[in-house]
């Protein structure tokens, strides 16, 4: 079954629609809040919200990581949820600096770690999202097996794919 099908078949297109005209809904609010808030705004909770946001982040990374390591199926779920929170960190950093030293700052950070971080964590989203049968791939191509090479799966015909090789579906993993 090609990609497009399975999406269609695990996400009815219900959803797309309505994912859709929320984004449509919001370009209207966006253009709203954008004339309508104030430039300054006092917040007696700051530093709460920030640190709640730092917590979100660290828990990303750190479940992208455990999830890399295990083997997990959702490692790219989380991958790119910490890749879009560093994108966030990055943007609010350097929008809400005060003063050109702590704009330096911002900038200086969000070049040298906080970019290159979401780059990483957006690539491992794209990579590990390939799939079980990329995983048994790379399980074959490291024994060295000659069936590493791109083609049908051995395991479609009803046959084991070689003996003695932990396969991508005896892997734990849990749905998302």
């Amino acid at each position: 079954m090609e990609a497009s099908r399975i999406h269609r078949f695990l996400v009815p297109r219900w959803v797309a629609l309505l994912l859709a005209a929320v984004a449509a809904v919001l370009v209207p609010w966006i253009v709203y809040l954008s004339y309508s808030l104030p430039s300054h705004h006092v917040s007696n909770h700051w530093q709460f919200a920030w640190s709640g946001f730092d917590v979100a982040l660290v828990c990303a990374i750190l479940a992208t990581a455990i999830g890399l390591i295990r083997g997990y199926s959702w490692a790219s779920a989380t991958a790119g949820a910490a890749g879009a929170l560093l994108l966030a960190d990055a943007w609010f950093d350097i929008v809400l600096a005060h003063g050109p030293g702590e704009r330096l700052e911002a900038v200086t950070e969000a070049v040298l770690a906080e970019l290159p971080l979401a780059l990483l964590c957006l690539w491992i989203a794209v990579a590990t999202e390939r799939g079980p049968r990329a995983l048994w791939m790379r399980s074959i191509a490291r024994v060295g097996g000659a069936s590493a090479r791109p083609g049908p799966d051995p395991r479609a015909a009803g046959g084991d794919a070689r003996p003695g090789i932990r396969e991508a579906r005896d892997r734990p993993t849990r749905p998302v």
